[in-house]
């Protein structure tokens, strides 16, 4: 996970990690410790195949759910050297606009060229959109997968319903430069 200074830190625990990811975008103190860790092989089908993999979920969810995404930026943070921002994705191919992805990510803007750092802070396109675009050489690699309790903020985006997210980190040009928790409904 990232310090203050876009530097990584090490941290032990997949509720650490998912705490130091949240940090200033989620209150975590009433549910944190009620979070479930899982296996890939124990999530439910449909979620596993959402989370499970080492792709940007952006294209993945757009398969799954069919047609765009379009992206809600619900707040942001930047310093001099790290990027951050909460974020929805909304699937509006079908009519319903259904909330499909909760995600935070935390980046080291200086990993990425400047065109995609200015895109990226623009906040109007999902991230894995940008680094493909801008041809960014990535390996996304999921870390843990949890359950999100009911009745937290995560969980009222998807209609509290049962919802599973991913913590991983996302290596740009052979180098950790995001960490990322990204959240699905079941």
């Amino acid at each position: 996970m990232m310090d203050g200074d876009g530097g990584f830190i090490r941290v032990e625990s997949a509720l650490g990690v998912l705490w130091s990811i949240c940090d200033g975008f989620v209150e975590t103190s009433s549910w944190l410790d009620r979070c479930k860790v899982f296996s890939p092989d124990e999530l439910p089908v449909n979620v596993r195949k959402l989370l499970a993999h080492e792709q940007h979920m952006t294209p993945t969810l757009r398969e799954y759910y069919g047609g765009e995404l379009r992206l809600d930026v619900l707040d942001h943070q930047q310093n001099a050297s790290e990027y951050a921002r909460k974020i929805l994705l909304w699937n509006d191919g079908d009519g319903r606009n259904k909330v499909v992805e909760f995600g935070i990510v935390r980046m080291n803007l200086s990993s990425v060229c400047r065109e995609a750092a200015e895109e990226i802070v623009s906040r109007r396109t999902p991230l894995g959109d940008i680094l493909r675009t801008h041809g960014v050489l990535t390996c996304v690699r999921p870390h843990w997968f949890v359950r999100i309790p009911e009745d937290c903020e995560i969980s009222r985006c998807f209609g509290s319903r049962a919802v599973f997210g991913r913590l991983a980190t996302i290596d740009v040009q052979g180098s950790p430069a995001v960490s990322l928790f990204e959240a699905v409904g079941d």
